[in-house]
């Protein structure tokens, strides 16, 4: 069942860092099975969001994402965003579809 790593980016501080991050980030994904599915295009907030940016990460499954993201090479990575921006973050697992 596919999975889901969200990232609501709630405010941008240091470009710098971020630039950092999304070179380690990009490197961080090689030898992983990642989907962008959605990548920080135009956010319309409906109900109490505050938000600069969304990234959504599809998976082949939890094990998968949680995987990548606890590589030591996504977690350097993360030194960076944490540097950067304040984010929520968080994986959850998409529809079971049967069939």
């Amino acid at each position: 069942m596919s999975a889901y790593i969200v990232f609501i980016r709630k405010s941008l501080t240091n470009k710098d860092e971020m630039k950092q991050y999304s070179k380690l980030a990009k490197q961080a994904s090689e030898g992983h099975t990642i989907k962008p599915t959605v990548f920080y295009g135009t956010v319309e907030p409906l109900e109490n969001i505050e938000t600069d940016g969304v990234a959504i990460l599809e998976f082949p499954n939890m094990a998968e994402a949680r995987a990548w993201y606890e590589s030591p090479a996504y977690q350097q990575a993360k030194q960076h965003r944490d540097l950067a921006a304040e984010y929520m973050v968080f994986l959850t697992e998409g529809l079971h579809r049967e069939g």
